[in-house]
C-alpha cells in the first residue's frame, strides 16, 4: 500500500514539473523621446538621483489598477526590462540632456559626485487603469549641489489615453516622463 502511495505522489510531482505550462514573458523599457526642441543652452551640471517609487509599482511586473482604484493587477507576463527606478533615472537624465544640450546631465551614482544641481523625484503614481488610461504623478525638487538648499520645487500630474496594449502604454509613460523633464528643464533654463 505504501509503495502505491509513493508512486501516486511521484506521478503527481513529475506531472506538475514537466506537464505545466508557463507563458513567456514580454519585457518593456522606457524610452527617451527623440526630436525634442532644446529649451536652453545653459552649461550647468545636474545629477539625477534614483527616483523614489511607491511600493506597488516597485517591482518587475507592470501594474494596472481597477477603475475605482480598489484592485491592483500585477501582470506576471508583462515586465519591465530593468529595475524601474534605474530605468527612470537613466531616461530622465537622457531627456534632460535633450532639453538642455549644453548642460552636463548624468545619473547620480555616488554621493561624492559634484554637481551644481541635484534632482530628486518622488513618484506618487505610475500605472494604468484597465480602460486604457495612463497616470503619472511626481513631486520633484532641484537642490543646490553644494549646500543642498532647495532651488525649485514642482509637481507633475498627467494622464493620457492610450491604444490597447502594453507597447502603447509604455510609449505613453515615456512621453509623460519626458513632459516632466521638460518642466524641470524650463525651471533650470531660467538660470
Amino acid at each position: 500500500m505504501m509503495k502505491k502511495v509513493i508512486c501516486v505522489i511521484s506521478l503527481f510531482l513529475i506531472t506538475g514539473c514537466f506537464g505545466g505550462y508557463s507563458p513567456e514573458s514580454t519585457f518593456y523599457t522606457l524610452q527617451t523621446i527623440e526630436n525634442v526642441t532644446p529649451l536652453s543652452q545653459t552649461t550647468l551640471s545636474l545629477g539625477v538621483d534614483l527616483p523614489e517609487l511607491p511600493e506597488y509599482v516597485d517591482r518587475p511586473q507592470i501594474v494596472s489598477v481597477s477603475s475605482d482604484n480598489s484592485e491592483l493587477n500585477i501582470d506576471e507576463t508583462n515586465r519591465w526590462s530593468d529595475d524601474l527606478d534605474v530605468m527612470m533615472q537613466r531616461v530622465m537624465a537622457s531627456d534632460l540632456r535633450a532639453y538642455l544640450p549644453k548642460a552636463s546631465v548624468k545619473p547620480r551614482i555616488s554621493l561624492l559626485e559634484q554637481y551644481k544641481y541635484i534632482l530628486n523625484v518622488s513618484v506618487v503614481r505610475f500605472d494604468m487603469v484597465k480602460n486604457n488610461e495612463a497616470y503619472f504623478e511626481a513631486l520633484w525638487t532641484i537642490k543646490n549641489g553644494s549646500t543642498f538648499d532647495v532651488r525649485y520645487k514642482g509637481k507633475t500630474e498627467l494622464n493620457k489615453t492610450f491604444k490597447n496594449g502594453y507597447d502603447s502604454y509604455v510609449k505613453v509613460m515615456s512621453e509623460m516622463l519626458s513632459q516632466m523633464c521638460k518642466q524641470i528643464a524650463q525651471k533650470l533654463s531660467k538660470n
